[in-house]
């Protein structure tokens, strides 16, 4: 079964609703087919019957035929918010297109049976398909400045955009089947306009307000501003969920009792500028959070996401990024895989070339046996001729323990290492000399060496590396 809308009744109704001590819709009302749309517009202050078929009849000659439709007497008594009911066979109504305003990776748009190419600038229309595969993700516009951003892996459809082109009366509706789709909604001036987002166990409402949605084995709407009504298909009557609450809908069709959003992480510590393609960002862990997500895009409002990932940890080493500015987005995720609110902050990066190389060994925060050789090793930088390392006890690097200026190895052996806590760095050195900037910073632990470990060391084989002066 499918969810009924808790909006519907602001913008179609299938039958006339009564103006109390106004409208009584009457056996002399104009003919119109008994299953035809009806629209209900709210009176404005200052609102008159004549007034509203200018802005929304196709003949604005016809508001006599809409105040006797709606055998209304004294239009100008008619209070603020009274709804005038219209048959949309009378009204300028049309299909409205959206826009895409960004896409990354592997987007699709199947339109009756054709696919679309999906590039900045295509026109989205009703009963669209839009696929965003894996590391992908594409942004549409519609026609009142909502933004819709639908991340990787997920599947939705454009079931509905109509509206009366030039006014504020809207009425827009995504069908979610797989994915997550975070939404920036224009607050509706005329309560007629709607904006819902539709999954198979529940129709999500709303007015104006930014929330996101989520469809896997379950639906979630999470609300990071304003409110939202959600009506599960196994409920009679719509949760209502305001700014800071989720609310996730199981097969059953019945939505939870709002639950709290896990607060945003505090990102203040990190720098504002980093000399590495990787930047490496920590914060304090959240209670209740079991994992963390973080999106970096090249715009304030992520329209442009450029990169994603999912941690288990308060550390983040985010993917390489190119030169330029960024905005990064971090949101702790609970046990029932709402997100919650953004941590943000703004950052650039610096980097040149050539890049670090991907540190393999010892893994960040591993604990390895003391006792011997602690080695550490290194991926290949293809534009790098040689590498430079420094190992430490201070993660800032003033004194340097152990260090190379230049080694063609992919690996070096560090002897005498005592139990305790080290950071490590590496960069890539270009064949004219030229270095390129350090690498995210990487940890271990030494721990004691066990009573019976051999204490003999296995030969460091560190030939070729010159020490850094």
């Amino acid at each position: 079964m499918s969810a009924r809308s808790p909006m519907t009744s602001f913008f179609k109704l299938v039958a006339a609703t009564t103006l109390a001590g106004l409208i009584a819709v009457s056996m002399a009302a104009p003919c119109f087919a008994a299953d035809e749309e009806i629209w209900a517009i709210e009176m404005r202050q200052g609102d008159t019957i004549s007034a509203i078929a200018r802005r929304y009849l196709v003949n604005p000659n016809d508001w006599m035929k809409l105040q006797q439709f709606n055998n209304v007497r004294l239009d100008k008594a008619m209070p603020v918010g009274t709804r005038v009911n219209v048959p949309a066979s009378w009204m300028r109504i049309a299909d409205l297109d959206a826009q895409i305003v960004a896409v990354r990776g592997k987007v699709r748009i199947d339109r009756a049976g054709k696919e679309v190419p999906a590039t900045v600038g295509t026109a989205i229309r009703v009963g669209d398909r839009i696929v965003a595969g894996e590391a992908s993700s594409v942004t549409l516009k519609f026609t009142d400045g909502s933004l819709s951003s639908l991340h990787a892996n997920t599947d939705a459809r454009i079931d509905l955009m109509r509206g009366v082109p030039s006014t504020d009366l809207i009425a827009q509706r995504l069908r979610l089947d797989a994915g997550r789709i975070e939404h920036a909604v224009t607050p509706r001036k005329n309560s007629s306009s709607t904006f819902e987002v539709q999954t198979s166990v529940t129709t999500i409402g709303v007015r104006g307000t930014k929330f996101r949605t989520t469809v896997d084995d379950v639906s979630r709407g999470e609300v990071l501003e304003g409110r939202v009504e959600a009506l599960g298909t196994g409920s009679p009557k719509p949760v209502s969920v305001a700014a800071g609450f989720a609310t996730v809908i199981p097969a059953s069709g019945i939505p939870t009792p709002p639950i709290a959003l896990l607060p945003a992480p505090d990102l203040s510590k990190n720098p504002a500028s980093y000399e590495l393609a990787q930047p490496d960002i920590t914060f304090p862990a959240l209670q209740d959070a079991e994992q963390y997500r973080a999106m970096v895009a090249s715009d304030a409002a992520f329209a442009n996401v450029v990169t994603e990932i999912v941690s288990k940890q308060a550390h983040l080493l985010l993917p390489p990024v190119a030169d330029g500015n960024y905005f990064l987005r971090v949101r702790g995720i609970d046990s029932n895989r709402i997100e919650g609110y953004n941590g943000e902050f703004r950052f650039n990066v610096k980097a040149g070339t050539p890049p670090p190389p991907p540190a393999l060994s010892p893994e960040f925060d591993s604990a390895v046996p003391g006792g011997g050789n602690i080695i550490i090793s290194w991926s290949a930088e293809k534009q790098a001729a040689s590498y430079r390392f420094q190992v430490d006890t201070d993660q800032k690097f003033t004194r340097v323990l152990h260090s190379s200026a230049r080694t063609r190895s992919l690996r070096f052996a560090l002897t005498g290492l005592k139990p305790g806590r080290y950071f490590w760095r590496l960069a890539s050195n270009r064949p004219d000399g030229e270095r390129g900037p350090w690498g995210p910073v990487m940890q271990f632990v030494v721990n004691p060496a066990p009573a019976d470990a051999d204490s003999r060391e296995l030969p460091a084989d560190n030939s070729g590396s010159v020490p850094e002066k």
